[in-house]
Parts: structure tokens; C-alpha cells; sequence
């Protein structure tokens, strides 16, 4: 749900340095700007390189030298990332390292980059070569940090405009009793989606609890009850994708003319979906695993395996406690707008507090974007940090299972 202004794509080799400084250099300005990460570039993480270039206006390809040879491979990331931004009509600007040229052949999708208008990086004249981009660039600049002191300055001066009548100023929303119906319509298409994120997100923790428990203790269950609870979880958690509402069209059509991001609330079904389905795929993995430790004969590799399952499973508990949080505070972004408490009655003092994962740390709204955009970046780091910390698990796991798979054909 979070939007970015600015997605940059990158060949590592070569690349990543320059996306790096223009990255800093446009969120100085005020941009809000995704930077991609090609370690990354796999899995669930497909499915979230997407979802940004949705939300995003603009998109920097940094090409350093050889930067499309490998986009003759369909499966090629660069090339992907490219193509989706092409069939979603972004603003795509191809920025030419030093030493880059085309090669002889791209595949059909990209041809249309050799005429694309682009820009040549100098980093000799770094400042000129900013200020060309940002002619380039069709998303707008929030107000960069160096500059809030204007805002004060304003404020002060609508400060005497009131104290002295000349301004009449109410940022009470909703007002009327139209407003009023919108926001409660509102909250009443978030509430059931919600529900079902919850519960997918709760059934999902309870299941990694359980498995953990598994691992420390395998007298708890047999191992086909265990593969029983799993598959029948598995069922369960991804069928709470199909009951997923679509925002009503006359819904839509009021949201277009509130203060209300209607893009937001229209990214909530697909980021739902895309949270449960990364729940079933770590289910799914934790199961294969689960097994191949059960047939492992080798007790000091047996023993490793499952020490490593246990650290993934309680990853992926504290993944679903960031996921959670991080609803919370799209909710919080997206109702920003409304500013009249009694509004939100029921959705504080009613539904939210059903939600035994969104609910669960006992989160406040926050009345501050800068605030609220600081919790969803903290949340975002440390999904990452997490996934570093999983992928690592991933290759321990298959380096024991190598391990054993070469002593069996030794034997």
C-alpha cells in the first residue's frame, strides 16, 4: 500500500554506486524513491518489485557498461523489471553510464530504448546532470527536510490571520453528513478485508509456533500428524485470499473527488494477497524440510537441519508481526485525512480490537505523514534484514542436505 514516487532499477556490476548517489540525491529533494535490490530479486520478492513499480510515477534504469547483454534471457531481471514498467505505461528514463552502448541485439519488448530519451551520467558535473533528470521526471517533490522552515514561516503567519479574523480556517473532516456516509463506507469495505488478513496472519504465527514446538520436541506429534496439521493450515490460510473484496465501483467513483488516496485503498486486496500467499510458500517450504530432517539418519546433521528451521520459523513468527504492524500503519496513512474522532469510533473501539495480529501491540494512530512514513521505512528495513537472514537459513539447510545426500552415495 506504501507508495513511492521514484523506482530505480540497476545492473549491480557497474551500477549499483551511481543508483546509490541519485537515490540520496532525489530523497534530499523530497522524492520518495525506491532503490531495487538484485539480491533480493526472487520469490515473494518478485511480487513486491511489482507492486512498486505500480505505485510509482517514474523509472530510472542505470545502464553501466554491457548493462543489457543479459536481457537476451527472458528471465533476466533488468529485462522483466523494464518490461512491466513498459506495459504499465511508466515514465521510463534510461540514465547511460560511461562506456554503455546497445547491443546488437534486445529482445522486441526493449527496441524501444534505443529511441527512448535518456540521460548521460557525468559525475563530473553531478549537479547539472541532477538537474537534467529532474526535468525528466514527472512525479512532484515533497518538501525536502531543508526547507520545512518555510512551513513555520507560514504557520505563523496564519496564526495572526485567524487571531486576527482575517482567515477562517477548519480542518475537521468529515463535516457533513455525505463525508460522514463516505467514511463509513470506507471503513466498512476495509473491515472485512481486514478480518481476513488477520486471521491469515494469526492461523499462520500459531502454525510456526506449533511447528517450532515440533522441532524441539518431536514426541509432541508424529510426523503424520504434523504433515496433516500443515497441509490442512496451508488450505485454510490460502483459502482467506478468495473471500477478498474489490472496492465498489460507486465507492470508487465518491473516492475520487475526498481527500481520500484511492490508489491506497485500491493496493490493499493485491498486498493482502500477496502477504497470504507468501505465507502458504513458507509453509510449504518448512514442510518439504520437515520431512527431508525425518529421513536424515546422520544425528550431527539432523540435529544442525533442525536447529535451522527452528531460526527460519521464528523468522518468519516475527515476519508476521512486521506484516501486521505494517497494515496498521497503512490504515493510519490512508485515514490521515480524517480529523473528526468520532469517525473512527468504531473501527478503534470495535473492529481493530477483534484483530488479534493487527491489534496485538496496542498501536496508536498517528495524526503526522513524516511519523507515519518513518514506522512504515523502519518496517521495510527490518523485512529486509530479515530476508537476508533467511536466505542465509535457506543455504545452511542445503548445505547439510548435500552433506548427507554425499555420504549416502558414498556408502
Amino acid at each position: 500500500m506504501k507508495k513511492y514516487d521514484i523506482f530505480i532499477s540497476y545492473r549491480r556490476d557497474g551500477g549499483s554506486e551511481t543508483a546509490k548517489m541519485i537515490r540520496d540525491t532525489l530523497v534530499e529533494k523530497g522524492y520518495r524513491v525506491f532503490l531495487d535490490i538484485e539480491s533480493l530479486r526472487s520469490g515473494q520478492f518478485n511480487t513486491e518489485l511489482y507492486n512498486v513499480i505500480d505505485n510509482s510515477k517514474d523509472i530510472l534504469v542505470v545502464l553501466p557498461e554491457n548493462g543489457l547483454d543479459r536481457c537476451v534471457d527472458e528471465n533476466d531481471w533488468v529485462r522483466l523489471e523494464i518490461e512491466h514498467a513498459k506495459e504499465k505505461n511508466k515514465n521510463i528514463i534510461p540514465i547511460f553510464l560511461k562506456n554503455f552502448s546497445f547491443p546488437d541485439e534486445l529482445p522486441e519488448s526493449l527496441e524501444f530504448i534505443r529511441t527512448q530519451n535518456g540521460i548521460s551520467a557525468n559525475t563530473d558535473y553531478y549537479d547539472a546532470f541532477i538537474g537534467h533528470l529532474v526535468e525528466f521526471l514527472q512525479s512532484k517533490h515533497l518538501i525536502p527536510k531543508s526547507k520545512r522552515w518555510i512551513l513555520a514561516v507560514v504557520s505563523i503567519i496564519l496564526v495572526f490571520a485567524i487571531a486576527f479574523g482575517g482567515y477562517k480556517l477548519s480542518n475537521t473532516y468529515p463535516r457533513t453528513k455525505a463525508e460522514k456516509n463516505l467514511v463509513s463506507e470506507v471503513i466498512s469495505y476495509m473491515v472485512p478485508n481486514l478480518k481476513r488478513f488477520d486471521l491469515a496472519t494469526t492461523e499462520y504465527q500459531d502454525t510456526m509456533k506449533k511447528t517450532v514446538s515440533y522441532l524441539k520436541d518431536e514426541s509432541l506429534y508424529s510426523i503424520y500428524d504434523m504433515m496433516d496439521l500443515l497441509d490442512t493450515k496451508i488450505e485454510n490460510i490460502d483459502s482467506y485470499k478468495l473471500g477478498l473484496e474489490e472496492i465498489p465501483n460507486d465507492l470508487k467513483t465518491n473516492l475520487a473527488s475526498s481527500p481520500f488516496d484511492v490508489g491506497n485503498l485500491d493496493a490493499m486486496k493485491p498486498y493482502i494477497t500477496t502477504n497470504i500467499e507468501y505465507y502458504v510458500e513458507r509453509l510449504q517450504f518448512v514442510r518439504e524440510y520437515i520431512v527431508v530432517i525425518y529421513v536424515i539418519e546422520d544425528e550431527n546433521i539432523k540435529d544442525a537441519e533442525r536447529k535451522t528451521l527452528i531460526s527460519m520459523c521464528e523468522l518468519n513468527i516475527a515476519d508476521g508481526d512486521l506484516f501486521a504492524e505494517e497494515m496498521f500503519y497503512n490504515i493510519n496513512e490512508f485515514l490521515l485525512p480524517v480529523t473528526n474522532e468520532s469517525a473512527l469510533t468504531d473501527l478503534k473501539r470495535e473492529h481493530l480490537p477483534e484483530m488479534t495480529s493487527i491489534y496485538s501491540k496496542h498501536l496508536d494512530f498517528i495524526d503526522n505523514l513524516d511519523t507515519i512514513r518513518g514506522k512504515q521505512d523502519a518496517i521495510y528495513n527490518q523485512n529486509l534484514k530479515n530476508q537476508e537472514k533467511y536466505e542465509e537459513a535457506v543455504k545452511l539447510l542445503e548445505k547439510y542436505t548435500n552433506e548427507y545426500k554425499k555420504q549416502l552415495n558414498k556408502d
